[in-house]
């Protein structure tokens, strides 16, 4: 699968929320996400018209956690749902549930959906999830997103599945949406110790943004001078910034880039 509650686990918990409302609209759910602050237990409410005109009215608690979800989370939702009318509650993790959070749903009739039946979902949309992403900008926002901290967190050769996935979209993509996704790339196979694939990727990222400023692009130029530097490439890398328009650049990239220079003349 392109994305699975593992990964969920790396989401920012926002992220998180914002993933599981736009699953559950491709689930055929309209969507309402409470107020950050003072949300009454409840973190969307999900709705649907049933064939006999009738209106389903689900209330949902999002645990983004990588440990087990206690009583609290049901006791939130099930007051939560209350308090907003629903006809259910719902309490998503992309993890699993205490003994007594399962006992205590059970007993207040709130669903609970762990990381397992989270999985079942997602392979139900997998096909869709794989090939029509980039058909909803916040999935991809999340997955662009999503694939970073899955590096950070040492997932590198996930993150560099994801994002190379994204990358065979990215005609279809807007500029901002397809510099994270080069960018991000690069980072990803330069932690992963593949520094000239990350350059490849960065020069390609640069000619796929050309019609872009240099100052948009200065943050896949810095890093694609790092790589450089990293693998002693001095004459590609002072090459690379004899090309780069430096009068479209701000002040402080000058800065950056004069740094960038100073380090790639200093490689014997």
């Amino acid at each position: 699968m392109l994305i699975s509650s593992s990964i969920c686990r790396h989401m920012d918990g926002q992220y998180f929320e914002d993933f599981i409302a736009e699953i559950y609209y491709l689930l055929g759910y309209d969507y309402q996400k409470t107020n950050y602050t003072g949300d009454q237990g409840l973190d969307l409410i999900l709705y649907k018209e049933s064939n006999n005109g009738t209106r389903e009215k689900l209330g949902v608690q999002c645990k983004r956690y990588k440990n087990n979800v206690s009583n609290k989370a049901i006791q939130e939702a099930f007051s939560g749902s209350h308090y907003y009318e629903c006809n259910k509650a719902i309490v998503i993790t992309p993890s699993t549930f205490t003994k007594s959070a399962k006992e205590l749903a059970h007993k207040l009739g709130v669903l609970l959906v762990d990381g397992h039946e989270l999985d079942q979902i997602l392979l139900s949309l997998q096909d869709y999830l794989l090939n029509n992403f980039f058909k909803h900008g916040k999935l991809t926002e999340i997955l662009i997103n999503t694939s970073i901290e899955l590096a950070r967190n040492y997932e590198i050769e996930k993150s560099i599945q994801i994002l190379t996935h994204l990358k065979s979209y990215i005609s279809l993509m807007n500029y901002n949406q397809a510099k994270s996704i080069f960018n991000n790339l690069g980072l990803s196979l330069s932690w992963n110790n593949e520094k000239m694939k990350a350059i490849k990727v960065y020069l390609e990222g640069l000619k796929f943004l050309e019609n872009i400023s240099t100052e948009d692009k200065f943050l896949i130029i810095n890093n694609c001078l790092v790589a450089y530097r990293d693998c002693n490439l001095k004459e590609d890398a002072l090459q690379f910034i004899n090309k780069i328009n430096i009068g479209e650049l701000s002040p402080s990239s000058q800065e950056t880039l004069k740094t960038r220079k100073q380090e790639i003349l200093s490689i014997i």
